[in-house]
């Protein structure tokens, strides 16, 4: 099955120069987590929620946005877009139609709707709380994802870590 089955038309676009707190407004309205950024007509980024949510209201989406970001073509299956999401950490993915012009997008959401990935925690959601944002790509298919909150370290005196598994 082609992306392009499971992939959305509604395309949400914001401009680089926008601010995060109006950014974060329009995602709401749109009922999305992610947009892409444009710079007249071109894409210059993408940008999700979680990204304007660690910068403060009055900075502009270009200084938080995603500059290097993973795209497919038409021709990608559902089944690859579900595998680089897995192998970059990512929940989007903007799709190409054959001329250059942009076609639609997928999301992590899309993929698990129509089966492409499991919805299940250590494999597209993080293994310790859940989450679906920000997972830490895929280096190993032995190891489990966790989200980046999950993977930090304690920023706080006295914080701790947890082993998972049956350590000594």
């Amino acid at each position: 099955m082609k992306v392009t089955s499971v992939m959305s038309k509604h395309l949400v676009k914001l401009p680089a120069s926008i601010t995060t707190e109006d950014a974060a407004e329009r995602l709401e309205r749109e009922a999305v987590h992610h947009a892409l950024v444009t710079s007249g007509d071109d894409l210059v980024g993408v940008v999700c929620r979680c990204d304007l949510e660690r910068v403060s209201a009055k900075t502009r989406v270009v200084v938080c946005m995603k500059k290097d970001y993973v795209f497919v073509d038409e021709s990608t299956t559902a089944k690859e877009a579900a595998e680089m999401m897995q192998r970059w950490g990512i929940g989007f993915l903007p799709v190409i139609g054959e001329s250059g012009e942009l076609s639609g997008v997928v999301t992590r959401r899309d993929l698990r709707r129509t089966g492409f990935l499991p919805n299940r925690r250590g494999v597209d959601r993080c293994a310790s709380c859940g989450e679906t944002h920000s997972l830490e790509p895929c280096t190993d298919d032995w190891v489990p994802i966790f989200c980046r909150k999950c993977s930090e370290p304690p920023t706080h005196p006295g914080g701790f870590y947890a082993t998972l598994g049956g350590g000594d």
